[in-house]
């Protein structure tokens, strides 16, 4: 089984590479969806369908289009066109 806490590990590296992972509330972001990704992993026979909503609801929140047109704004619209990445309103 893949460890989604290294999974997200490498997500938010790239993301930081990026210079998308700045500021407090952002880290804040980051450390809630990792404390779920641990939980999934912890799971010993399979994480609830609650922790999975709650996972990608984090994950969404982390790659919301910041509006500033850079590659990875395109890279996901991309990878996910299904979600809405636009900023809340």
């Amino acid at each position: 089984m893949v460890s989604q806490v290294g999974a997200f590990d490498e997500f938010v590296a790239a993301l930081r590479a990026l210079g998308r992972v700045d500021g407090p509330s952002v880290e804040v972001r980051v450390a809630v969806a990792r404390g779920i990704a641990e939980q999934i992993d912890m799971a010993i026979d399979g994480a609830p369908a609650v922790l999975w909503r709650e996972y990608r609801a984090a994950l969404e929140d982390l790659m919301v289009d910041d509006g500033d047109g850079d590659e990875l704004d395109d890279d996901l619209r991309r990878l996910s066109p299904h979600v809405d990445h636009s900023p809340p309103a």
